[in-house]
């Protein structure tokens, strides 16, 4: 059998039909499913070269993506975590501000900022009966620092001071009076019945010396929260503090409330008034050396004996 009749037979043995011709760039080989284990799932032709994707192929493929994604994630989050370290160490290497805030606040923020300050615990009250107020004296801060010219000032404290020395007094006022108006002299117009801070003081040594914040303002900023006394009007109660400047020497340290004559009117639902004059009057706690005793002159109580 010659070449030609050899190939011919091989055609037909393979199911290619004698006389026809396979061109190498249009015809495909058609691959059964079956001749192949049903394992095909396509057949592409690129020129002579089948590329042939199985399922084993795809789950492969799949999983290089999921592979590649989670790095590019790791990677975008790697580089923030470097950014924000480089950040902050670069923020303290160049010496940035950092804002500090007090632990402490309020009174104990003053008793932490004054070597040698001292809580003194009072709890004294004064009744003016006639008035209807009531003066609660809480306590006591002494030994706050001031400034050497903390005495010169117009508002009734010592001039000359030599060794001046904050003191901080917590008061608790009731104003229950049953007027309805009040004056201090008979050619003003009756007001309001307002016990003012004026009337509380602290006598020192004989010397009166009346409530002044001036000295302290700086120190009362920083402690944040301090609840600064104020005029306490009819039907009201308020607690707060109250800051003097006294001589550190002092011996005997009374605290005050100072009132002054003044007339009076009560006015009912009918409209009828009642006018009376009521006399000035000092109403003391005298404070000896963190104990205190209550006088109030002419009502009936006297002073502590002294030991």
């Amino acid at each position: 059998m010659n070449p030609d009749e050899n190939n011919a037979a091989n055609d037909q043995a393979a199911g290619v039909p004698v006389g026809s011709e396979v061109t190498e760039q249009s015809d495909v080989m058609n691959v059964s499913e079956q001749a192949l284990g049903g394992d095909v799932d396509v057949v592409m032709p690129i020129g002579s070269v089948e590329q042939v994707f199985t399922k084993e192929d795809t789950g492969k493929k799949k999983k290089t993506l999921v592979i590649v994604i989670g790095a590019v994630v790791l990677l975008v989050v790697g580089v923030l975590v470097w950014f924000l370290i480089s950040a902050y160490y670069s923020d303290q290497e160049n010496g940035s501000p950092v804002v500090e805030v007090p632990e402490l606040t309020g009174m104990e923020f003053i008793l932490d900022q004054n070597e040698g300050a001292e809580r003194v615990a009072i709890g004294q009250t004064i009744r003016d009966v006639e008035m209807g107020y009531e003066i609660e004296v809480v306590g006591m801060i002494t030994g706050i620092r001031v400034g050497s010219d903390a005495g010169a000032n117009d508002n009734g404290v010592a001039v000359g001071m030599q060794n001046p020395m904050g003191v901080a007094v917590e008061v608790r006022v009731r104003n229950e009076t049953p007027f309805t108006g009040i004056r201090m002299r008979s050619e003003e117009a009756f007001v309001a019945p307002t016990l003012a801070i004026d009337s509380l003081v602290l006598v020192a040594d004989g010397d009166v010396s009346r409530s002044d914040r001036a000295p302290f303002n700086a120190m009362i900023q920083e402690a944040r929260g301090i609840q600064m006394m104020r005029d306490v009007i009819r039907g009201d109660t308020l607690r707060g503090w109250l800051f003097f400047v006294i001589d550190a020497d002092v011996e005997e340290l009374v605290f005050r409330y100072m009132r002054t004559e003044r007339e009076v009117v009560h006015r009912d639902d009918t409209g009828r008034e009642e006018y009376r004059v009521i006399p000035e009057n000092n109403f003391d706690i005298a404070i000896r050396n963190g104990s205190s005793s209550v006088s109030v002159p002419g009502v009936g109580s006297g002073d502590e004996d002294e030991d």
